[in-house]
């Protein structure tokens, strides 16, 4: 969306990160987050620190199931 102060135009998301995630997710690997780790995953260029930090967030998200 955009609003206008004098002669410039603001921009704001219509949707939060999240929500645009979600979105891509469900319409370019049909919902398979799998699909998208998985693609993620071939590209060379992913560091160990990223690697590290994405098994990080399993592990958190794997904690926040138990409890639940």
């Amino acid at each position: 969306t955009h609003s206008t102060e004098g002669r410039t135009f603001v921009y704001s998301p219509c949707f939060s990160r999240e929500q645009s995630a979600r979105r891509f997710v469900e319409r370019v690997f049909d919902g398979a987050a799998a699909e998208l780790v998985s693609c993620l995953l071939r590209d060379e260029n992913v560091s160990a620190a990223e690697l590290e930090q994405i098994q990080a967030m399993i592990e958190e998200a794997r904690r926040r199931r138990k409890l639940s």
